[in-house]
């Protein structure tokens, strides 16, 4: 049985954390990850880019598997193949705001619909053996959330993952502000209280540890190109990563995504990784444009990449040049 609490989750991001992503951030501490949202009618059916984005290897346990849809006989079907696939628990994802999404009547807007979000964690939690937990946020268009988390708790749920904002709000406005609603809702449940959003820094991480009394913590935009940020967690002091480490841990990456998606995917996958992991370093922007216009194959953008953080040692004098 896992345990939820005391743990440093990394959040499932569609697009983004696939098993290059999530081998790095467990080697820097991550303690539990997801796989990407999937869409439970494509598990059931068995289609292939589906099993693709859940795919993993055996020494990413414990892992869970996160799902979306609207449909509680899907659920259960899902629900038990992901079961046979080797999951550790399955996280039903009733907290993503992407209009595509919730146009649909899942994610977040199954806050709209309660009595249905109930009747899928019923139907899931009676599926399976395996824990199932529930990633949501503190309402639709106002902090109602506390409403429903004694119900929700009846539903047989492990753990809930509560993010700081509404859905409405998407990502915008002061997460901190609505962290009382946190420690509301965590003084009414007996199951583990994972809090998520904008935890960018240790201080963050401290500061809603502190504020919203939660067992966990699950970290998502705060790891994009950051990776040391579970580290940094960890070993309880600020972290800033040499010139070189940076360097070495984006091109690991950039090959992680070759071999996963193939050089043609995967050199259009990587330009979003490039951003996170320059951001903040001298005139990375204008590097960043002359390196989108100009490189057109991968061996063109780990030589250009090279150059650029060898150059940009001036940064920090004691770096030795960067080597593929």
């Amino acid at each position: 049985m896992i345990n939820f609490s005391d743990k440093l989750f990394l959040a499932p991001l569609a697009g983004i954390t696939d098993r290059t992503f999530r081998r790095i951030a467990r080697r820097f501490g991550a303690d539990i990850t997801l796989c990407e949202m999937a869409n439970c009618e494509a598990v059931t059916r068995g289609v292939k880019k589906t099993d693709e984005l859940l795919a993993f290897s055996p020494d990413e346990h414990p892992i869970g598997a996160q799902l979306f849809g609207k449909n509680p006989a899907s659920f259960r079907r899902a629900a038990k193949r992901l079961e046979r696939m080797g999951f550790d628990f399955i996280d039903i994802n009733a907290g993503c705001p992407a209009r595509k999404v919730t146009s649909g009547g899942a994610g977040a807007a199954l806050l709209r619909t309660p009595q249905l979000l109930m009747d899928i964690l019923s139907e899931i939690c009676s599926a399976t053996s395996l824990p199932v937990t529930l990633k949501t946020r503190l309402g639709w268009d106002k902090p109602n959330l506390l409403e429903l988390v004694e119900p929700l708790e009846k539903t047989g749920i492990a753990a809930i993952t509560v993010h700081t904002r509404t859905a409405k709000q998407g990502f915008r406005g002061e997460a901190r502000k609505n962290y009382h609603y946190i420690r509301q809702i965590k003084a009414a449940l007996n199951i583990p209280v994972i809090a998520n959003g904008d935890v960018f820094s240790l201080k963050d991480y401290n500061l809603l540890l502190t504020e919203t009394g939660a067992d966990s913590v699950m970290i998502a935009r705060g790891a994009l190109g950051n990776p040391w940020i579970f580290k940094e967690i960890k070993q309880g002091k600020k972290i800033f990563p040499s010139l070189q480490e940076r360097a070495s841990i984006l091109l690991e990456h950039i090959d992680g995504l070759v071999n996963l998606h193939g050089e043609r995917r995967g050199f259009l996958i990587l330009r979003k990784f490039i951003i996170w992991y320059t951001k903040g370093l001298p005139s990375a922007k204008q590097f960043r444009a002359k390196l989108f216009e100009k490189t057109k194959t991968l061996s063109d953008v780990r030589e250009a990449l090279i150059d650029y953080f060898n150059a940009t040692r001036e940064y920090d004098r004691t770096e030795k040049p960067a080597t593929c």
